[in-house]
């Protein structure tokens, strides 16, 4: 850059302070030398949205054996059609591509975890073996790393639920976290390691839209979908959300303990984790 476009360090900083929240400016601007690239990224990495959940009405459908679900699969398995009244705007194509990148960004440079403040991510996984990469299974690495988000936007929206990868989380996560929410079809595990690290007294706002079990046999491992289909309970049956054994003590303690199964439907977990008698 020549001695007419220098622009002093102080300076530069606060431009990229200002732009804050406007990511694709930032990015445009840090493009300009190697000198705004490195003052950028710490203000690139304050708020980090690499999601597709909060773009609209998601895709979904119901059957017979458990509640309405939602995915924002990366696959073309329901690629846009001129007749259909569904709209597929939600889902960025390029989603998969920029997450992979803030990883490799936080991978090759661990420090640069600590200037993430805020995350809001979709969970989507690849969905075959052939199309996943060794980048893909850092995730929880990366997660485990950003010691310093306060606020959590994090929603599951997949179903490869038979990848062991998905349910290897750390036992801690997140625990800065003073403002979370928690979207869509999550397995107990990774629920736990963000809950069991919060400080709930520093909690103040805590939303849990939509959050679903995860089906899993009693040893953790998922649940077959013909077993999940033989006995789970059919929504056309009898069946009501106030039954209380659904959310039993007896129940949780035989879950926990790998005595019994879990089947699909939504998720109490959270309530068992932050109330008396197993409050944190």
């Amino acid at each position: 850059m020549s001695a007419a476009f220098e622009i002093p360090s102080d300076v530069l900083l606060l431009v990229f302070e200002q732009l804050v929240g406007d990511s694709a400016t930032s990015s445009s601007a840090s493009l300009t030398s190697r000198a705004w690239h490195t003052h950028a990224i710490p203000f690139l990495l304050q708020d980090v949205d690499i999601s597709c959940h909060n773009r609209g009405r998601m895709l979904d459908f119901e059957d017979d054996t458990i509640f309405r679900r939602a995915y924002a699969d990366f696959s073309d398995r329901w690629p846009p059609r001129q007749s259909s009244n569904v709209r597929h705007d939600w889902l960025p194509r390029d989603l998969v591509t920029r997450q992979r990148a803030l990883l490799h960004l936080i991978i090759d440079h661990y420090d640069r975890a600590r200037y993430v403040r805020s995350l809001t991510w979709t969970l989507v996984w690849m969905a075959d073996e052939e199309t996943q990469q060794d980048i893909d299974r850092q995730t929880w690495n990366v997660f485990q790393a950003l010691a310093n988000v306060t606020r959590l936007d994090l929603a599951s929206l997949h179903e490869i639920w038979d990848q062991p990868f998905i349910r290897q989380t750390p036992s801690r996560m997140f625990s800065a976290v003073t403002d979370l929410r928690l979207v869509g079809w999550m397995h107990r595990g990774l629920v736990r390691s963000i809950l069991d690290g919060l400080d709930c007294a520093r909690l103040s706002v805590l939303k849990f839209d939509y959050l679903q079990d995860e089906r899993a046999l009693p040893d953790g491992s998922p649940m077959p979908e013909e077993l999940n289909l033989e006995y789970a309970h059919s929504a056309q049956n009898n069946f009501s959300l106030e039954d209380t054994v659904l959310v039993s003590h007896e129940l949780w303690d035989r879950q926990e303990a790998g005595t019994a199964a879990i089947f699909p439907g939504p998720m109490w977990t959270p309530s068992r984790l932050l109330s008396l008698p197993y409050a944190l």
